[in-house]
């Protein structure tokens, strides 16, 4: 059974090398077309995540580097081995779920489909957004309809819509308060409403709302 499970935390240290080495090379390439990923809209508001999206790929890092010495003893016994390794799964599934997050917003996939279902669009959105520096001083207070609500639109421009207008309302309220989502459905339309508790825009520039940069 020892025997069994030495292989085990070979295979798995295996697998901790080669998710580290693609991650190297993933962020290698990342800053390779950093420069030309900025001239997208979106992948500008990706770059302006990237700080909090590195801090919270080097937390599991930090456990996986850490569990991986502590294997190297040799007064361990199974139960310790395996919850260990157990730790070391984990932590590399949180990588891979950030990673495929990022990769999902920043590129979306060739075959997305063209509807998508908006409370559940809306909550991957906010488990992406939450760990941010931004954010960490927001809440979110979101009122659905009981039931699935699936809108005309690719999950990935909703995401794009959504995102900016979170980022506006964490702006808004310098980062402390709380965002509310309302969505409700009426005569086959769907209607997403967005309100933060900061000050709001002075009603002498309202007109300058749908100007580019403003």
């Amino acid at each position: 059974h020892l025997q069994a499970l030495t292989e085990a935390r070979g295979e798995d240290r295996e697998q901790v090398a080669r998710q580290l080495q693609q991650l190297r090379r993933m962020n290698r390439e990342l800053e390779m077309t950093r420069g030309h990923l900025v001239q997208s809209g979106k992948l500008a508001t990706m770059g302006e995540m990237s700080a909090g999206i590195a801090h919270e790929i080097g937390n599991p890092l930090g456990v996986i580097q850490g569990y991986l010495s502590v294997l190297d003893r040799t007064d361990l016994d199974d139960d310790e081995r395996r919850n260990i390794l157990k730790t070391l799964d984990e932590a590399i599934a949180r990588i891979k779920r950030i990673v495929k997050d990022l990769l999902n917003f920043s590129r979306p996939a060739s075959d997305e489909a063209d509807h998508c279902d908006v409370g559940d669009t809306i909550r991957e959105l906010w488990r992406f957004l939450e760990s941010q520096k931004k954010f960490r001083g927001v809440a979110m207070r979101l009122s659905l309809a009981r039931e699935p609500l699936y809108a005309q639109v690719p999950e990935s421009r909703l995401h794009q819509i959504l995102m900016n207008l979170f980022l506006n309302a964490s702006d808004a309220m310098a980062g402390e308060g709380a965002i509310e989502i309302r969505v409700a459905a009426r005569e086959e339309k769907i209607r997403i409403r967005v309100k933060d508790h900061g000050g709001g825009i002075p009603v002498a520039e309202l007109d300058n709302i749908f100007r580019p940069f403003y």
